[in-house]
Parts: C-alpha cells; sequence; structure tokens
C-alpha cells in the first residue's frame, strides 16, 4: 500500500500523484457508499440505508490517500487520511462542496488593468479563505499596464 495525494478528480477516476509516480485510481467499493445500520454501530445488525457516492462529499483535490497498486499505472484507492484543512463554498441546495483540501495558504491573483479588479471578488475570495483558517497572499499583476499606478495605494 502506497500514501498519495490526488491531484485530478474526473468523475470517478483519480488521479493520484504517489512520490512522482502517477497513477489512475478507482474507489474501493466500500469507499463509493456509506451505510446506515439499525443500531448505533455497524455490529448492531442490518443495514437500513444506503447513501449512494453522489449524495456523498468523498475525494477532493489534494485528500492523502492509501493507495494499493492494481496494474501498470492503475491503482485502487483504499483509505482516506483525515484533512488538516479544506476550502468548501455552499453548493447545490445549500450542500456544502469540497473544492480541494489539505492547503497550506491561498495566493490569490488579480489585475489591476486589463480587466480591471473587481475589489467585490477579491473581498470573496479573501473571506473565504479567512473563514476557513487559511493564510492568504494576494498578488498583484499587470502593475505595467496601469496609467496611474499610484492608485494602487486605494486597495492597501
Amino acid at each position: 500500500m502506497l500514501e498519495g495525494r490526488v491531484i485530478e478528480a474526473v468523475k470517478a477516476l483519480y488521479r493520484v500523484d504517489v512520490g512522482g509516480l502517477i497513477l489512475n485510481c478507482r474507489l474501493r467499493g466500500t469507499l463509493r457508499k456509506r451505510f446506515e445500520y439499525e443500531g448505533a454501530t455497524e455490529r448492531a445488525g442490518r443495514v437500513t440505508r444506503v447513501i449512494a457516492r453522489d449524495k456523498l462529499e468523498i475525494i477532493a483535490l489534494g485528500d492523502r490517500v492509501i493507495v494499493e497498486e492494481s496494474g501498470p499505472n492503475e491503482g485502487i484507492i483504499r483509505e482516506v487520511l483525515p484533512r488538516h484543512s479544506q476550502y468548501s463554498r455552499l453548493g447545490f441546495r445549500g450542500q456544502t462542496r469540497t473544492l480541494i483540501s489539505n492547503l497550506d495558504q491561498v495566493v490569490i491573483v488579480f489585475s489591476v488593468a486589463e480587466p480591471q479588479i473587481d475589489p467585490w471578488k477579491l473581498d470573496r475570495f479573501v473571506i473565504a479563505s479567512e473563514l476557513h483558517g487559511l493564510s492568504t497572499l494576494i498578488c498583484v499583476n499587470k502593475c505595467d499596464l496601469m496609467a496611474d499606478p499610484a492608485s494602487l495605494n486605494c486597495l492597501v
């Protein structure tokens, strides 16, 4: 078994970086569903409800996973390791969707000219990263295209 990081997710296929080797992986069968049991624990007995994968948030980009190789450049994701941070947004019907996990820092790159800066959008990104407890770095781009570079001071 190998530990890797999810670098791409397309439908049911995940690309996992395992120390420089990229594996095309699928989820283990038991990770595709969540079972609810009659009692408080699995040992209580009968399954009362099965929730399909599309209704669960299983894997996001950046997740650390345990992979078992199943062929050349192929693998099966056996386990998803705990996240230390995540960046999420409210999705369809009020469900939270994790966009990326295990972040150390968020770098927001925006242009001050061509296209013009959108302060509202910049505020949204900064607030979202601070709500998730992530350190934020703002990178200003295309300063050489500004008619008056001193006008940038109003943003600081």
